[in-house]
């Protein structure tokens, strides 16, 4: 489901997302894109220790504020004229540290490496945050290799890969947004259950 994108300021209003206007290194003006977090499950039960977020890593493709597309499986392409407010890693993170809070499952989360010592550490990389263009139409990918660990024990909790593909109607900004709004979601949703599946 599509919903309102958090609001930073807007220059020009798009139903469901924000926009800022910033300036690239090239001195041209961006508008930058922030996507929200899913909305908590009803009726969810039960509560986990603390959780650590390590930063989140990402190739050298992905690490960057631009929103990447792929018109082919061997070319990496940016939408021009926008951006998101920072890095793909950066933003991913902070997506995922918004969705483990607002589940209510653990005491607390955190990306801070100081404080109480939390019971568990997720860690991430980012493999895909993107829209691609395939045979049957474009659509947006963004997948996760997440590792979570009992961050006393050193125990290993458990690997997972996560993905998650919509298709879009076209390649138009707002469409592309919306879709990654919807596979964020889905992939984030997910993510959310198994970590406090092995956090038992």
């Amino acid at each position: 489901m599509f919903r309102t994108l958090m609001l930073i300021a807007t220059t020009a209003g798009l139903a469901g997302c924000s926009t800022i206007s910033s300036v690239s290194t090239a001195s041209q003006t961006l508008d930058a894109y922030e996507l929200s977090p899913p909305l908590p499950a009803a009726g969810q039960s039960g509560r986990r220790g603390a959780l650590y977020i390590a930063p989140v890593t990402a190739s050298g493709g992905l690490d960057t504020d631009r929103i990447a597309i792929k018109p082919s499986d061997f070319e990496l392409q940016y939408l021009p004229g926008v951006r998101w407010v920072d890095r793909g890693s950066e933003h991913f993170g902070r997506l995922l540290l918004k969705t483990l809070s607002a589940s209510g499952r653990f005491a607390f989360v955190t990306t801070e490496t100081s404080g109480p010592e939390p019971d568990f550490q997720v860690l991430a990389d980012l493999g895909a945050f993107q829209a691609e263009i395939g045979p049957d139409g474009p659509f947006v990918r963004v997948a996760a290799a997440v590792t979570l660990m009992d961050d006393l024990s050193r125990e290993l909790r458990g690997n997972r890969n996560f993905e998650a593909v919509v298709p879009v109607a076209d390649t138009e900004t707002a469409t592309l947004i919306a879709g990654f709004d919807a596979a964020s979601d889905q992939m984030l949703t997910e993510l959310a259950d198994w970590v406090f599946s092995r956090t038992r």
